[in-house]
């Protein structure tokens, strides 16, 4: 064995059951099935080589196969692109793990083609000169990155291309990006790309300091990916950018620092809900190149917002809720209405028998590249059995949230049918596993009510056929119409009887 190839040797903890058997270890070490099936092997030292010629440290091909570095290291020479690999999962081999292992100072910390139903667990990827993690290929599903460390890696944490039902969460990503090329490259967090990568999960995940970015989801030439969750994270001095990718729901995440930066470039339906910031008067927050995007629940008071090019749209909404009583009781049952100024319907609940409606999401504005529409103010119309009860204006102002609503009733209430079909709004809504849709019949009629993805099509039949009048109530529990459960995502639900027909949009996120 050259000395230039194995520099320290390590040996590894091969258990075969109860029995423990110990073998050398040499760079390029390939853990193959069968022979690994259903194995776990435990490094017992740190490893080191400065040899880059060897194309990875450890090749996996096993099935149910663990990597247990027990603290230890793998550590590299260094290289100039990504041809020298720390760690190797290969292409869709089932459920393989690496956990507790440091992976540093190698072109790519850990290269996964194709790598699916795996696991990467408490490890430290750090100071690789190019990506600390790297998937592309086709059938990368179902992997899940967490409770890990990815540092100073010099081109990106992650490069995450054509990935699908990805969970990445409870991880810090700091400091990533940073290279000292002539000129330097476009470096930083996470990369989600190309139109194969959809119904992705980031979540609770720490990105700071990161060059570019802290998180890109992008698709250009490659495609648009789509449906990815970004929720509860935390975006210390750096930002979002989303380019060219629809449908994408960012939830409850923090905006820390004072070069926070979110970037909407291209792309429709992508929402931002109840996201907040620190230090946010200096976010910059830039719509363009024809993108649609909401937010809901965030004020930007203060802060530098830019709508830039022919379609572009920034639409911001404020959340309302209302308690609906007469005198000290409650009124269960009362659907409350909030029409905008040209009296079109925006919004609808049914009070619950606290006499609440859920929270709905009121227009304050919508903004393009020459001027800002307010939607301001609302009418709100509350019916019981038909019949009006009470009515009121409601006035929103662009940087106040509207809590809560009492709404008292002025009129007894009266028995009767409904006096016009409705569809109501779904609660709960996001939703998972389960929602109620409510909707209400004048007179009997034949009715179909169906739900549809983002892309129009057709999901579950919840109706088709002859009802009579009244208020009608069914439950979707996020399956299709074989009975198989669907994926996270944007869904339409619409009803049409006689001359009526209506839609309304719901979320779910598993």
């Amino acid at each position: 064995m050259k000395k230039s190839i194995l520099i320290k040797t390590a040996l590894i903890l091969f258990a075969f059951g109860v029995q423990g058997v110990l073998a050398q270890f040499e760079v390029g070490k390939q853990f193959f099935s069968p022979t690994y099936d259903n194995q776990t092997v435990v490094l017992t030292e740190d490893y080191t080589t400065d040899d880059v010629s060897k194309p990875q440290c450890f090749e996996i091909a096993a099935e149910n196969f663990t990597l247990d570095g027990a603290g230890h290291t793998l550590r590299g020479g260094g290289s100039g692109g990504g041809d020298h690999v720390g760690c190797k999962p290969r292409d869709c081999i089932p459920n393989i793990t690496i956990k507790n292992l440091r992976m540093t100072n190698w072109g790519v910390g850990i290269y996964g083609p194709g790598w699916c139903d795996g696991l990467l667990d408490s490890c430290m990827i750090d100071s690789n000169d190019g990506w600390g993690y790297q998937v592309g290929r086709d059938k990368n599903e179902n992997t899940e990155l967490r409770n890990s460390t990815f540092k100073d890696n010099r081109g990106r944490a992650m490069k995450l291309s054509r990935v699908q039902n990805i969970y990445v969460h409870d991880n810090e990503i700091i400091h990533n990006g940073y290279n000292d090329k002539d000129p330097p490259t476009t470096g930083g967090g996470i990369d989600v790309f190309t139109s194969l990568s959809r119904n992705n999960r980031i979540e609770n995940n720490l990105f700071e300091n990161n060059k570019d970015y802290g998180l890109h989801i992008y698709g250009g030439d490659l495609g648009m990916p789509k449906l990815t969750l970004v929720k509860g994270n935390l975006f210390k001095n750096n930002g979002v950018i989303v380019e060219d990718s629809d449908s994408n729901t960012f939830i409850d995440n923090t905006f820390d620092g004072s070069t926070s930066t979110i970037v909407v470039s291209g792309g429709i339906e992508n929402v931002f809900i109840d996201c907040g910031f620190v230090g946010w008067t200096a976010l910059d927050l830039t719509v363009n190149s024809g993108a649609k995007v909401t937010f809901i629940g965030t004020s930007f008071e203060g802060a530098s917002v830019v709508v830039s090019d022919a379609g572009s749209e920034l639409t911001v909404k404020w959340h309302v809720s209302a308690t609906v009583t007469d005198g000290d009781a409650v009124v269960e049952g009362a659907a409350v209405k909030f029409y905008d100024k040209d009296q079109t319907l925006v919004a609808q609940d049914t009070t619950d028998a606290e006499g609440k409606i859920d929270t709905l999401d009121l227009v304050a504005y919508v903004q393009d590249e020459t001027e800002k529409t307010y939607a301001t103010p609302h009418s709100m119309v509350v019916t019981k059995d038909g019949n009006e009860i009470y009515s009121t204006t409601v006035d929103l102002t662009e940087n106040t949230h509207l809590t809560t609503t009492e709404t008292a009733i002025r009129e007894t209430m009266r028995g009767g049918i409904p006096a016009e079909f409705a569809l109501d709004q779904n609660h709960p809504n996001p939703f998972n596993p389960e929602t109620h849709i409510y909707y209400q019949l004048p007179r009997s009629s034949t009715l179909s009510l169906r739900i549809y993805d983002i892309q129009g099509r057709l999901v579950r039949t919840l109706v088709e056929g002859y009802q009579n009048p009244g208020y009608h109530t069914i439950v979707w529990d996020s399956r299709d119409d074989r009975g198989r459960a669907v994926a996270s995502g944007v869904y339409l639900y619409i009803m049409a009887a006689d001359e009526f027909r209506e839609a309304h949009r719901m979320v779910l996120l598993r």
